[in-house]
């Protein structure tokens, strides 16, 4: 029986910074979403409602990284958690809604791993998708000012 659970990746949001910022840094548990298993596929739902330069929303993906000295992962402290660009939108200058599917595709991707929020507009690495999540966005232009939400919806 497959199950679908809807979480927020960002809350109603207003963002004026330029350059890149994320959710979730450090010790804060509400910036980023923890899933009880992996799920299998997601599905992203972007809505901004209001716009001023260019946008690009990222999906990070996040890995507890720690490994101790017998080869096995540590337990490791939200802080620990290393984070790479997984799936992004398209870059946009207007408001609505966009959406993105992200699946499980067994195919890897051999491409450097950043926790930018720079990857490219409309990409997706292969793999799994894990169980950590959070978003990261990048704003340019002049005066950029963005009012948007994000919802994943993941299946399992």
């Amino acid at each position: 029986m497959q199950e679908a659970r809807t979480y927020n990746v960002y809350t109603s949001t207003t963002v004026t910074d330029g350059g890149v910022s994320t959710q979730g840094t450090g010790d804060n548990l509400n910036g980023f979403i923890v899933l009880v298993r992996p799920a299998v596929a997601a599905t992203f739902l972007m809505n901004i409602t209001s716009a001023s330069g260019t946008f690009t929303c990222v999906i990070q993906r996040g890995i507890h990284a720690p490994i101790g000295d017998n080869g096995l992962p540590t337990t490791a402290t939200p802080k620990d958690i290393q984070w790479f660009d997984y799936a992004s939108f398209t870059t946009t200058t207007a408001t609505g809604r966009r959406i993105l599917p992200v699946v499980y595709t067994s195919t890897a991707n051999d491409s450097a791993v950043t926790s930018t929020g720079a990857m490219l507009p409309n990409t997706q690495l292969g793999g799994p998708l894990g169980t950590l999540f959070r978003g990261a966005h990048r704003l340019s232009g002049a005066s950029p000012s963005y009012t948007f939400s994000v919802v994943g919806e993941f299946e399992f």
